[in-house]
C-alpha cells in the first residue's frame, strides 16, 4: 500500500524490524516491531483498531475524551498506558496537560494524540534523520523521557520566580502577588495530573515485561524521575504558600501599625479638640474674652497638656 493511500488518522507509521528503522507503508493491518503515531480524533480510527482486534473496552480507553494517567496489563506482553506532558505548543500554558495514549499489542505499539507533542515530533524528525531509538521498547523509554525533560523545563521556570519572590518577600508588588496566585494554579494542575503518573510507571516498571527488560533500568529511573517531579511540586507549592501567608502577616501588621499610630495621634488630639471646640462657643461668659494675652496662655496649655499626655502614654509603654 502506497504513502497517498494512508489513513488520514495516521500520522506517522515506523518499522523497527530493520536497522535503522524504516517508513511503514502497510496501514492495512497491524505489523509486529510497528510504531502507529495516530490522531485520536479523526474519523475511520475507531474501525480499524476494531479490524485489528483489538477489545472494544480498550479501544473506548484509548479515546475517550477525558481519562487519568494509568498502566494497565492485557496480557503476558500487551498493555494500556496513558500519560499526560505539559503543553509546550503555541498560545498554550504549560499546565494545559496533553494526553498520550499507548497500547502495545501483539509486538506493536500505537501512540495517539489530539494536540502536538514535542518530545513526539523531535522523536519523529530523529527517525527521519536515520538516528533515535532502534526498537518498540526504545521507543516506549524515550518518549517518556522526553515528556519529563519538559516538565523539568517548566519547573525550572517556576523555581526561578519562586527565589525571585522570596528575595523580594517584604516587598511584594500587586504585580508579583498576583504572579504567585497564577504559579501556584498551574502547580495544582500539574499535581493532579502527574500524581497520578508517578503511579502508572511504578506500575510499568513492576510490570517485568520481557519484551521490555532491555530498558527495564531507563523505566525505574523514570519512575524515580516523576517521583522526584511530584515532590518538586509539592515543596514549590508549600513554599508559595508560605510565602504567601508571609505576605498577608506583613500586609496585616502594617495595617495594624497604621491603625495603632491613628489611634495614638486620635488620643492624644481627643481632648485638644474638646477644648478647643468648649471654648469656642461663641455665648457671653467665656473667660478670657477681655484679655488680650488669653489666646497665648491657652496656646501654652494645649503645649502643656499634649505633653502631659504623650508622657502618659509612654509610661503606660503604648509604643
Amino acid at each position: 500500500m502506497s504513502d497517498s493511500s494512508r489513513p488520514l488518522f495516521v500520522i506517522d507509521a515506523w518499522s523497527f524490524t530493520e536497522e535503522p528503522p524504516r517508513p511503514q507503508q502497510d496501514y492495512s493491518r497491524l505489523l509486529p516491531g510497528t510504531w502507529y503515531h495516530c490522531q485520536r480524533d479523526q474519523a475511520g480510527l475507531y474501525e480499524w483498531l476494531q479490524t485489528s482486534g483489538i477489545q472494544t473496552d480498550i479501544i473506548d480507553a484509548l479515546l475517550t475524551e477525558d481519562t487519568r494517567c494509568r498502566f494497565q496489563k492485557l496480557g503476558k506482553e500487551s498493555f494500556l498506558l496513558i500519560l499526560r506532558g505539559v503543553n509546550k505548543n503555541h498560545g498554550a500554558e504549560p499546565d494545559d496537560m496533553l494526553s498520550l495514549r499507548m497500547l502495545y499489542h501483539n509486538g506493536s505499539l500505537i501512540s495517539m494524540r489530539r494536540h502536538s507533542f514535542a518530545g513526539v515530533s523531535l522523536l519523529r524528525e530523529a527517525l527521519t534523520r536515520g538516528e533515535g531509538p532502534l526498537d518498540i521498547p526504545d521507543v516506549v523509554a524515550t518518549i517518556i523521557e522526553e515528556m519529563h525533560v519538559r516538565v523539568e523545563d517548566v519547573l525550572d521556570g517556576i523555581e526561578a520566580f519562586v527565589d525571585d519572590i522570596e528575595s523580594k518577600a517584604d516587598s511584594m508588588s500587586k504585580q508579583d502577588q498576583a504572579g504567585m496566585m497564577l504559579k501556584h494554579r498551574h502547580l495544582l494542575k500539574l499535581n493532579r495530573y502527574l500524581r497520578p503518573q508517578t503511579a502508572a510507571l511504578d506500575a510499568f516498571a513492576q510490570a517485568h515485561l520481557e519484551s521490555f527488560a532491555p530498558v527495564s533500568q531507563r523505566l525505574h529511573n523514570q519512575k524515580d524521575t516523576a517521583q522526584r517531579i511530584t515532590e518538586t511540586i509539592e515543596a514549590y507549592l508549600e513554599q508559595i504558600w508560605m510565602l504567601r501567608e508571609h505576605s498577608q502577616q506583613t500586609l496585616g501588621e502594617k495595617m495594624n501599625r497604621n491603625t495603632y499610630w491613628l489611634s495614638v495621634i486620635a488620643g492624644i488630639f481627643l481632648p485638644l479638640g474638646f477644648l478647643t471646640g468648649l471654648l469656642g462657643v461663641n455665648i457671653g461668659g467665656m473667660p478670657g474674652t477681655e484679655n488680650p494675652e488669653a489666646f497665648i496662655w491657652f496656646c501654652y496649655g494645649l503645649i502643656g497638656l499634649s505633653a502631659v499626655e504623650f508622657l502618659i502614654l509612654r509610661r503606660l509603654r503604648f509604643w
